[in-house]
């Protein structure tokens, strides 16, 4: 496959791979996010539940 592109390719991928970084953080902070709220809520409604 030849390369197209006349500017330098190893920018490209330092670009898409910086891309991929900042994609993952964001998704792994807001899994962090979920997961920290989820069980808050899940010991919450165990709390309530055991009250009813």
């Amino acid at each position: 496959m030849k390369n197209t592109t006349r500017s330098n390719p190893n920018f490209n991928v330092i670009t898409n791979e910086y891309r991929q970084n900042n994609s993952f953080s964001a998704s792994k902070f807001l899994l962090n996010e979920v997961v920290i709220k989820g069980r808050l809520y899940s010991s919450l409604g165990i709390f309530l539940f055991t009250i009813l």
